[in-house]
């Protein structure tokens, strides 16, 4: 026996099994429970994991004859009094205790009241229970205290081994009113169990088939006790808040049901350590359900397997919440909008079924894990109604999210409807380039929100397809790589307290715009500080709002362009300038358009690549203006090609391209390959390079910044190239040449 495993054998001809022709057979058996099957019987019965059950549906001991399986049609007394710790009881009628009363195991359709009741229980073979028939479909209800256990086990519980409660219930709706101590307890059979007592149930509460519920007034060891199950095991929540340590199936196991049968809206709580799955099914029944998960634990709401094709297909309304711990959703219906049929869950795909209401989900602290294969890939993955944006999502503390496949597939979406945040950090993290999309309203509604995007790879980042309003300010916040991308699609998106890509140290962010019109950043202001990046596709792209970019000595402020254009309409004097310079990046591998430095900001922004990720990025702009002249005596009127491989310490690096036409790099301008701050001791790790790959006629020279590389990949042709032009050259940092048609020519 595992898992606190049953066996029901239905009885043919006052025997147990049927062979092919009907006449009734012997089910015979050489090995029960690890031993010989006549050594399996402990005071004439088998412990009552294995019980017979006639056509009417009423459960009887068993015991082993001859080598099998016979019903027993009697017990060794009628009646309970005092100690009768070996004895087995079948009542013939209603019965009141007193004091301490001990039984091996029980078998009754009657009452039972007053004083304690002991049922044995010492081992998987040696173990009494209680068998609860119905008499014209109802129960009997037991309102005396119950322990079970060893003849050591009192009110304290006995030893770990020990203590586990077997109830069968055969029809109708059993109650249990009194209080109960067990080590486990396992529901078995059709019938309902109510336990209305003060229950300390520790370890699993199994229910393999039947329903269990807790009255009112009941209660259990809730930090301690997990509730398992199986099948067709139903556990009612009954109008009232149940907590359970963990929710799960028996190991190989599926199928269990959590609902409502009360009209008054109840609340599974998970709070416990014990990380668990269920791959079962959670529904309303006559009154609303809702989920809250607490505890440092992880809660996993398994997929569709073989076990149970409908596992997580869940139709609850009433909402999630998640308190502390990992809430991991493995089925885009784990957290409601399952199939339904006239209001009842039903097989994905059934004729005529519909999709239930899904209740908000409300993030008060944890991680919500999003999995699942999707339908392929590049798709969306619409968690919950989807017919819907998809469930609303609250955030009321700092959470995370992480979304990524199952089990196979990459570049899926998980789209939400509606985002509200107050005041709170939510931090995405994902794989296998797996991303979030609010396709609803996003809400503002306190001072700020700030998206964290945690990932070191392309997944993880978050996509805003639908408007955003309120009052408070839209913090892209840091996080561990700058390929994680915050995306604002609307272009009517009226938020007021303004946009602010931030980092951390050396930890650079981006937050990217594809809206080319509108009013995509709202109408407060848009400040972009040292190590932020603000992506832009065209020059609408900033709507109205204010922009203000900052740098500081070992990181600058970027904007990238992330297609060909000029941008200098938008990025002006008052909008674009640091004193220690800010960065213009390309964002796309091939950029076309001619730009005239001077006039973009103040003239002094670094060129730069905008792609990161050790990918390049080509200027083929017929010219490029040299940018204003640095404020040094005696260099106030020389023009200066500031160029860059990448952005400054943390950001992601690459490569800045020169492959298009000749002479791109032309007048008395100088070029400053990095910063020259990093010569005079400035810490930088300005990883990257600046590669020519045409010839250049600027004369005014060229220095190489300390930690900057300049390869050079021409220079060898007949026509005598110089890609660095005919002035000097200053190294500081690194200057290599590449491949067979690269030279120094008139260069050192």
């Amino acid at each position: 026996r595992a898992n606190q495993g049953v066996l029901l054998v239905n009885a043919v001809n006052g025997r147990l099994g049927t062979s092919p022709n009907s006449n009734g057979e012997l089910l015979a058996s050489t090995n029960i429970f690890g031993v010989a099957a006549a050594s399996a019987v402990t005071n004439g019965i088998l412990a009552p994991s294995i019980l017979s059950l006639d056509n009417n549906g009423v459960a009887g001991f068993v015991t082993v004859s001859n080598g099998s399986l016979v019903s027993v049609t009697s017990g060794t007394v009628s009646t309970l009094s005092g100690t009768q710790a070996t004895s087995v009881a079948v009542l013939t009628g209603s019965q009141t205790l007193s004091g301490v009363n001990s039984i091996y195991a029980l078998s009754t359709a009657s009452n039972i009241s007053g004083g304690m009741l002991k049922v044995q229980s010492i081992s998987t073979g040696t173990m009494g229970g209680l068998v609860l028939n119905a008499a014209a479909g109802v129960a009997p209800t037991i309102s005396s205290n119950l322990i079970f256990g060893d003849a050591a086990q009192n009110s304290l519980g006995g030893s770990a081994s020990s203590g586990e409660a077997l109830v069968f219930v055969g029809g109708g709706t059993a109650t249990l009113s009194g209080n109960i101590w067990a080590n486990g307890f396992t529901k078995f059979g059709a019938g309902n169990l109510a336990l209305t007592g003060a229950d300390f149930i520790y370890n699993n509460l199994v229910v393999q088939q039947g329903t269990v519920n807790l009255g009112s007034t009941g209660s259990l060891a809730s930090q301690s006790t997990t509730l398992v199950l199986n099948d067709t095991g139903t556990f009612d929540l009954n109008g009232r808040a149940n907590t359970f340590a963990a929710l799960t199936n028996s190991a190989n196991a599926a199928g269990g049901l959590i609902t409502n049968l009360s009209a008054t809206a109840g609340t599974l709580v998970i709070n416990g350590t014990t990380t668990a799955t269920f791959a079962g099914l959670i529904t309303d029944g006559n009154g609303v359900v809702s989920l809250t998960k607490s505890g440092s634990a992880t809660l996993t709401l398994g997929a569709q397997n073989v076990n149970f094709t409908n596992a997580g297909n869940n139709t609850f309304t009433g909402g999630v919440t998640l308190n502390q711990g990992g809430l991991t959703v493995n089925n885009p219906f784990a957290l409601g909008g399952g199939p339904v049929l006239n209001g009842k869950s039903v097989p994905l795909g059934t004729s005529g079924g519909t999709f239930a209401t899904t209740g908000d989900v409300n993030l008060v602290g944890g991680v919500l894990s999003l999995k699942s294969n999707g339908g392929g890939n590049d798709g969306t993955i619409i968690l919950g109604n989807p017919t819907t944006n998809g469930v609303n999502v609250n955030v009321r503390g700092p959470v995370t999210i992480d979304v990524n496949q199952l089990t196979a597939n990459t570049g899926n979406s998980f789209q939400i409807g509606n985002l509200t945040m107050t005041e709170n950090t939510l931090t995405l993290t994902g794989g296998s380039s797996y991303r979030l999309r609010v396709a609803g309203t996003t809400t503002l509604a306190g001072a700020y929100a700030t998206i964290a995007l945690g990932s070191t790879d392309l997944s993880g980042a978050i996509e805003f397809a639908g408007k955003i309003t309120g009052p408070g300010a839209l913090n892209r916040g840091t996080g561990a790589n700058t390929s994680r991308v915050l995306i604002i699609d609307n272009t009517t998106n009226d938020y007021t307290g303004g946009t602010n890509v931030t980092a951390a140290g050396s930890t650079a962010t981006m937050l990217q715009v594809t809206a080319t019109s509108g009013t995509p950043l709202g109408t407060g202001p848009v400040k972009v500080f040292p190590g932020g990046m603000l992506r832009l596709a065209g020059v609408g792209s900033l709507g109205n709002a204010p922009l203000s970019v900052f740098s500081r000595a070992q990181l600058l402020g970027i904007v990238v362009l992330d297609n060909s254009f000029d941008p200098s309409t938008t990025l002006t004097p008052t909008t674009f300038a640091s004193a220690y310079n800010v960065g213009l990046g390309l964002g796309v591998p091939y950029f076309s358009q001619s730009l005239d430095m001077s006039q973009i900001g103040d003239g002094r922004a670094f060129l730069l690549n905008g792609i990161g990720q050790n990918i390049e990025t080509a200027y083929l702009g017929a010219t490029l203006g040299a940018g204003a002249a640095d404020n040094l005596p005696g260099f106030t009127s020389q023009k200066v090609y500031r160029l860059m491989g990448s952005a400054w310490s943390g950001q992601t690096y690459g490569n800045l391209v020169f492959s298009g036409q000749d002479n791109v790099l032309t007048g008395t301008a100088f070029a400053q390959i990095g910063s020259p701050l990093a010569n005079v001791g400035v810490g930088y790790s300005q990883l990257g390079q600046v590669t020519l790959r045409n010839s250049n006629n600027f004369t005014g020279g060229l220095q190489i910044a300390k930690s900057n590389t300049l390869q050079i990949e021409t220079g060898a042709g007949p026509n005598g190239q110089t890609p660095m032009g005919s002035g000097y050259v200053e190294v500081y940092g690194t200057l290599q040449n590449s491949g067979l048609a690269s030279s120094f020519v008139n260069g050192l």
